[in-house]
């Protein structure tokens, strides 16, 4: 539903579609850019993504959001569920698996759910579009309003696949590069919880998402500092008005 541009934007406000551009500083760019070099070229090496993906097989800040990855809840967890959402005080659901139950209830806590219709059990989407979309959606919550709670269905693939590639351009973004090691950051969500991101491919998947994602905060604050540099051109220099001969 469009909101008018006079509303006051509200990161867990439903009604807000989409959510405001994430503006880079000049800082943020040199770390995005070196970033996606460094991710490009690992794609372009998708044998070393194999072999850290065998290795994460054995292997056992306040600027970044917190995650609380958790199976779905079943009929005889709900309850545990939700006390876990108020006991936290959780203002972020994502959702990474269909249901069946469309009912609504109103909460004294207010929580924002967003769900991905599209991602297979085991697999990845067909693109990184709707994940990239979740991230900027969440990404303006801020870490200190408490955990993400993100669950799938056994709440270890797709979901850590998600946290995988949240966690890491959110730090990037802080200049944070030791994000870099995608590896390191799944071995420590495994240590929390095992069998995050789960397959090869999801492992993939996070490279794909965190390239594409990054490369289009590059474009749009690129495309975003040439507009404001062409509006400050043409203060500076307004078009000449035509001299207007005098009356006869």
């Amino acid at each position: 539903m469009a909101v008018a541009s006079s509303a006051t934007y509200s990161p867990t406000d439903a009604c807000f579609d989409p959510p405001p551009p994430l503006p880079l500083s000049g800082e943020q760019l040199k770390h995005c850019s070196e970033a996606l070099a460094f991710f490009k070229k690992k794609l372009k090496t998708p044998v070393k993504i194999h072999q850290e993906f065998d290795r994460l097989q054995v292997a056992p800040g306040e600027n970044v959001s917190q995650f609380i990855a958790t199976q779905g809840p079943l009929p005889e967890t709900l309850e545990d569920f939700w006390e876990m959402i108020f006991q936290y005080r959780c203002p972020l659901i994502v959702m990474l698996t269909l249901t069946d139950n469309h009912e609504l209830v109103k909460p004294a806590l207010s929580v924002l759910h967003i769900q991905h219709l599209e991602w297979p059990d085991h697999g990845v989407p067909g693109d990184t579009s709707a994940v990239r979309e979740i991230f900027k959606r969440t990404y303006h919550v801020p870490p200190k309003d408490g955990p993400i709670v993100v669950h799938c269905s056994a709440g270890i693939g797709r979901t850590g696949t998600y946290c995988a590639i949240h966690n890491t351009i959110q730090r990037v973004l802080i200049g944070d590069m030791s994000s870099l090691d995608l590896m390191k950051t799944v071995a420590e969500f495994r240590s929390q919880r095992i069998g995050m991101v789960q397959t090869l491919e999801q492992y993939f998947f996070c490279h794909d998402a965190i390239v594409d994602e990054i490369e289009d905060l590059i474009q749009k604050s690129k495309s975003e500092t040439h507009e404001g540099i062409n509006s400050l051109e043409a203060l500076r220099f307004p078009a000449q008005v035509p001299d207007i001969p005098p009356r006869a």
